[in-house]
């Protein structure tokens, strides 16, 4: 008898440490989207991969949806000047009063979804402050313009032609910057915003200098002799923009 309850008992541990192996062995129960959502990732647009209620997808991922806080923009928030370095966001309440969240297709095409940007709600171009933006009815975007086809060139800014296109970071891309066609002394403003008078014609480039700064040509780097005047070389200006130098 003791000999078979031995044996009964050995054969119950091991029933129980094959049964322990056996639930060792299965995989982990997958994450319940509804109970930790920060582990679910979802496509924008498909409906079949969704976030749950109350998450919002952002790259990807599905992060808290904005509370009605939140959608009241920081009445002390930084308020961005330059479009190139616009602040990521995702609620309002990301962006200083004056600046909305959106998404700018030179942005999203970098893989930033949203962006602080100057509102321009009912308005036209000439109510966007920085010259290297354009409104599209609700906010002031990237003017991009096609390098390949018209860096150095002419573009659209607020009318045709008034602008010139000019090398947009390392992208590869091209930016539309306004200019002043009225400005005729070739005195300029580094950094002006769009309305200054300070603002070098189309085809120039603003050029510090000891007081303000001057205009200089703008020029096709390796384009040949004959676009700039006299003995001027086409050279990299300060902003890196190749201007026509003395």
């Amino acid at each position: 008898m003791v000999t078979l309850e031995g044996v009964r008992i050995f054969s119950s541990q091991r029933l129980a440490v094959l049964v322990v192996l056996a639930f060792a062995a299965l995989p982990a129960c997958p994450v319940n989207p509804s109970i930790d959502p920060a582990n679910k990732s979802c496509t924008p647009g498909d409906p079949n991969d969704l976030c749950p209620t109350g998450f919002d997808c952002v790259n990807l991922a599905c992060v808290p949806a904005c509370t009605a806080s939140q959608q009241k923009c920081d009445p002390m928030g930084y308020l961005s000047t330059d479009v190139l370095s616009a602040p990521a966001c995702h609620c309002e309440s990301d962006c200083a009063c004056g600046q909305i969240c959106v998404a700018d297709p030179y942005w999203t095409g970098l893989g930033v979804p949203t962006v602080c940007e100057d509102t321009c709600d009912g308005g036209t171009t000439y109510n966007c402050n920085d010259p290297a933006t354009m409104c599209n009815g609700t906010s002031c975007v990237v003017n991009t313009c096609p390098a390949a086809l018209s860096l150095y060139q002419y573009c659209k800014g607020a009318v045709i032609n008034d602008s010139t296109c000019l090398p947009l970071g390392n992208d590869g891309g091209g930016v539309c910057v306004q200019g002043n066609p009225m400005n005729a002394n070739g005195v300029c403003t580094p950094g002006a915003t769009r309305g200054n008078v300070g603002l070098c014609p189309p085809a120039y480039d603003c050029e510090p200098a000891a007081s303000s700064g001057v205009c200089y040509q703008v020029c096709v780097p390796g384009g040949g002799l004959g676009q700039c005047a006299g003995d001027a070389g086409c050279l990299p200006g300060a902003d890196g923009v190749p201007v026509c130098t003395p």
